[in-house]
């Protein structure tokens, strides 16, 4: 099965898996991707380029940001609890309702 991923730029991301939940994306450009509402759980996205993300609303209950950038974000009332965020570059993002019990911010 593929998943599709709509960039705000008009690219298209396909990625060969059933579902985001658990997915290993690290090394994946989700510069401006379009994930609000989506189902993260315990996503790798280590390391990601995810400047202007959108992710709004999206569950990513233990997922692994570290390393990746979060710049322009916008994640109001996104799910972050247990996340591993330490060392990402988070800069002029929206966490406004967002849940960031127990997420690793070092």
């Amino acid at each position: 099965m593929t998943i599709i991923i709509h960039h705000e730029t008009g690219e298209v991301l396909q990625i060969d898996l059933v579902s985001l939940e658990g997915a290993d994306l690290r090394g994946y450009s989700f510069h401006r991707a379009m994930l609000n509402g989506h189902m993260l759980r315990g996503v790798n996205m280590q390391g990601c380029d995810l400047r202007g993300i959108f992710f709004s609303g999206a569950i990513l209950s233990g997922a692994q940001l570290c390393g990746s950038g979060i710049i322009d974000g916008l994640l109001r009332g996104a799910v972050l609890d247990s996340a591993d965020m330490s060392n990402c570059r988070l800069m002029f993002s929206d966490f406004s309702g967002s849940i960031l019990t127990m997420a690793s911010l070092n």
